[in-house]
């Protein structure tokens, strides 16, 4: 059964290090105090517009010759094949910060790019840690150990496998997420994920 998770983002985890990291920093921290304060700037203006939805379900996994079968869909990859070897059951899950967080980025694509190139890395770090999140909660429902997310357009997992997994979910009724026909979701700080379940 599909299940719902809405999240307050106000205590989700902005950790200075991813942000500084998905902005190319690596492992460093900027000595710059302008960056620094951006950063900060962003952070709290993204925070406050967080609005944390995921669906997700539990299918069981069955392996064949080109890929995998989660429930009745069928994923020709054998990079997924290999990547969910040894596990009988995945968690298929949608995740997305909402439509405001997309709201901010435009405006801010308008009137600052340093600021828009910041703010991009505060929603990549934040919808990557709203991810964390519910893997984490599907690690306690299980207490088994998973598996890494694996999205379409990873390895050889087509891209256009997108519609099928969002509709397997009915992410569009359920939590608004919907795709560009270029297969790019909307909202764009959304997720979507395959999470095998080790035996």
């Amino acid at each position: 059964m599909i299940q719902l998770i809405h999240a307050d983002g106000a205590d989700l985890p902005l950790v200075q290090k991813e942000i500084f990291r998905y902005l190319g920093y690596g492992s460093q921290t900027p000595t710059d105090t302008e960056i620094l304060k951006r950063t900060e700037e962003c952070t709290e203006t993204l925070r406050q517009a967080l609005s944390c939805k995921a669906c997700f379900d539990r299918f069981p996994l069955t392996f064949t010759e080109n890929g995998v079968t989660v429930g009745d869909l069928h994923l020709p990859s054998m990079d997924l094949k290999r990547h969910l070897r040894g596990c009988g059951s995945a968690y298929l899950m949608t995740a997305t910060l909402g439509y405001e967080v997309d709201r901010i980025l435009g405006r801010y694509s308008l009137l600052s790019p340093v600021h828009a190139v910041i703010a991009q890395a505060v929603g990549a770090a934040a919808i990557e840690a709203f991810c964390d999140r519910l893997c984490r909660q599907f690690a306690d429902i299980e207490q088994k150990k998973l598996r890494s997310r694996f999205s379409a357009g990873y390895g050889d997992l087509p891209l256009d496998t997108q519609p099928a997994l969002l509709g397997l979910l009915d992410a569009y009724r359920k939590i608004g997420v919907t795709l560009t026909e270029g297969l790019m979701m909307i909202p764009t700080k959304s997720v979507s994920a395959i999470v095998g379940i080790e035996n």
